[in-house]
């Protein structure tokens, strides 16, 4: 077998070589369910999507039913949540958000508006949705680019400290409980001993708060002692930034997924917009020409591992050795047979692109 630790995004020169083997289709596969999640076409849409009720019946068959360890089997809305998180599938009133943001910049550069500095301040839901890194830059209704960088920025410690309690632990024998099939036991054993499903998920959170700490240089505010209630937690990001906004004698506007939090920011008087969420959304025909890495990636990540047809390629977002660095720089383990026809000729591939981003793979 042939092994590579890779950056997520060389998984597209993965896609573009398993298509020049000459195959129109690939199928991405959950192989601890058994189960086809959706196809990519050559033109990098998807086809062939499972439904709510297919995945739901696969994961009932594909696991125990004891229900201290049924936590541990990701579910529809975990796939969707990745769709989401790598920017496949936008908020459905992104536009609005872009007009929102836009309307807010003309508001700053008008000097007879007298606007105060606008900071925009982070909902611990953001960052799980990845909308700064994945989903910006927006369009502005005069068709101009709105890059992140043109805001400042907030975190909430709160939301730091929300994050941070969901990457606490690993897994202690629950899989081989939940997993009891001999199909199975090769993945279960190679995760067996990594982060659980919730950790995972801070994981791509703690991403984003990366990303708003090293690349858009958000400030972090203050907050109270940390309560595990989350409706208490809601309050008090919201009390955080609407403090520091009396404080600083500056405009504040909350990012939200939680239409709760809509409320909680007029009771600390500050703006807030809200972004919708599609439950169930429609991912035929989803378009990934953009996405199709961080996609694979994330599902990698939540899932732990996914296979890929032809030639049973395997991506893993979790393996034995994987460390901090790794998650923090969304590195994946690509494996495939060494008889597979195509194995020398991504050998190759990855080293091109090794050498255009000068990293160091490892193999």
């Amino acid at each position: 077998m042939s092994e590579w630790i890779v950056p997520s995004s060389f998984l597209v020169a993965l896609a573009n070589r398993l298509f020049a083997s000459g195959r129109k289709v690939l199928t991405v596969h959950y192989p601890l369910y058994g189960h086809e999640l959706f196809s990519i076409d050559n033109s990098f849409h998807v086809t062939s999507p499972t439904t709510f009720e297919k995945f739901r019946d696969a994961r009932d068959a594909a696991t125990s039913y004891e229900p201290d360890v049924k936590r541990e089997a990701p579910d529809w809305g975990d796939v969707v949540d990745c769709f989401a998180s790598s920017g496949a599938i936008p908020p459905p009133n992104l536009t609005e958000l872009a007009t929102w943001a836009a309307d807010a910049l003309e508001d700053q550069r008008s000097p007879q508006k007298a606007a105060r500095p606008l900071f925009l301040a982070v909902d611990t839901n953001i960052a799980h949705y990845r909308l700064f890194s994945r989903h910006f830059p927006l369009q502005a209704p005069n068709g101009q680019p709105i890059t992140a960088t043109t805001f400042q920025f907030l975190i909430s410690e709160t939301v730091r400290r929300e994050i941070d309690g969901q990457i606490q632990r690993k897994y202690r024998g629950e899989l081989n409980r939940l997993f009891t099939k001999p199909g199975q036991e090769p993945f279960v054993r190679e995760i067996g001993g990594r982060n659980v499903l919730v950790a995972r998920k801070g994981k791509l959170a703690q991403n984003e708060i990366d990303y708003l700490d090293k690349q858009l240089m958000a400030l972090s505010v203050s907050s109270p002692d940390y309560s595990g209630d989350k409706e208490k937690r809601d309050i008090t990001i919201a009390q955080t930034y609407g403090t520091f906004a009396q404080e600083r004698n500056v405009e504040v506007a909350l990012l939200t997924m939680d239409q709760n939090m809509v409320d909680h920011a007029k009771n600390a008087k500050i703006r807030c917009f809200p972004l919708q969420v599609i439950a169930r959304p429609d991912l035929k025909s989803v378009d990934l020409h953009y996405s199709l890495a961080h996609l694979l990636h994330d599902l990698a990540v939540v899932l732990g591992v996914l296979v890929i047809e032809p030639f049973k390629t395997t991506v893993w977002g979790e393996w034995p050795g994987k460390t901090s660095a790794d998650y923090a720089a969304e590195w994946v383990k690509v494996v495939l047979d060494d008889k597979a026809p195509i194995a020398k000729y991504l050998e190759l591939d990855f080293e091109v692109c090794a050498k255009m981003l000068g990293v160091s793979i490892e193999a």
